[in-house]
C-alpha cells in the first residue's frame, strides 16, 4: 500500500490524490544550473527551488535530507555568509 500524500488540488481545486511513488522523480534538465551537478547527485535531488533573474541559484534537497545551495550568490543570496559563487 502506498502513502498519499495530501494537500495537492487541481485546477478544479478538487483535491488531487498522489503517491510518495508518484512523485519521485524530479526533471531538474529544464534548468542549466543543474549541469554543475553530476549525474549522481542529479539523482538524489528530492526538491528544489529555483530562482533567480536567469534561474541562476537553486536550493535544494536531496533524499538524505542535506541542504544545498548552488549559484552565483547575487547579493547574498544563498545564504551562505558571502557573496561569492557557490
Amino acid at each position: 500500500m502506498e502513502e498519499e500524500v495530501p494537500g495537492f488540488y487541481g485546477e478544479s481545486g478538487k483535491s488531487v490524490q498522489a503517491t510518495l511513488s508518484s512523485l519521485k522523480m524530479l526533471d531538474v534538465g529544464k534548468w542549466p544550473i543543474f549541469s554543475l551537478c553530476s549525474e549522481e547527485e542529479l539523482q538524489l535531488i528530492r526538491q528544489a527551488c529555483v530562482f533567480g533573474s536567469a534561474g541562476n541559484e537553486v536550493l535544494y534537497t536531496t533524499v538524505n535530507d542535506e541542504i544545498f545551495v548552488l549559484g552565483t550568490n547575487c547579493s547574498g543570496c544563498l545564504g551562505v555568509g558571502d557573496i561569492q559563487s557557490t
